[in-house]
């Protein structure tokens, strides 16, 4: 977990890798090590881990997390929104699920009243999100309001200074006024 932290993904997955040699029926070690193939772009082998957790204990939100996020990676936001209900069933109060589920309904759905709503549901639920501020700038932009835009794409920045996105995005917003 902490070469998560780190960025040091590679490192993280040879642990968990290590750890599965031992006990290959660890389903929280073969989501933490999904989220890291995420990380490096290995999508096929980070859904071979959702799915694996998922068969094992269905009730693992976390893989419904993942994968639910990978989907988004695959664009097939149906099973995306599926997969994100599925983990906000299981644990209401995880406030990325929420915004992985409004990037589903913002990108694949055009549905931004949805979208928002998902949102803001997460800022209500940790209102120092940087991801659901940088993400609903990004869903005002696609609706044509680049001051509510800006606005949040600040408060990204002032969250998460190193936050690109959010810069990248801002200026686009301040380049299309």
């Amino acid at each position: 977990k902490i070469y998560g932290e780190k960025k040091a993904y590679d490192r993280a997955i040879y642990d968990f890798n290590n750890a599965l040699l031992f006990d290959p029926n660890l389903v929280e070690t073969r989501c933490r090590r999904g989220f890291m193939y995420q990380q490096i772009g290995q999508h096929d082998l980070a859904i071979s881990d959702f799915n694996y957790a998922l068969e094992t204990v269905p009730t693992c939100f976390n893989a419904y997390f993942g994968r639910g996020n990978y989907y988004i990676v695959k664009q097939d936001y149906d099973k995306a929104i599926s997969d994100l209900n599925q983990a906000i069933q299981l644990y209401s109060a995880f406030d990325e699920a929420y915004v992985s589920r409004g990037v589903a309904y913002a990108k694949g759905k055009r549905d931004y009243d949805q979208a928002m709503s998902n949102f803001n549901y997460a800022l209500k639920l940790d209102s120092n999100s940087s991801s659901a501020y940088l993400n609903r700038g990004i869903c005002y932009l696609d609706m044509q309001e680049g001051g509510k835009a800006i606005l949040d794409f600040n408060q990204a920045i002032d969250i998460e200074s190193t936050n690109a996105k959010a810069y990248l995005n801002r200026g686009n917003a301040y380049a299309n006024k």
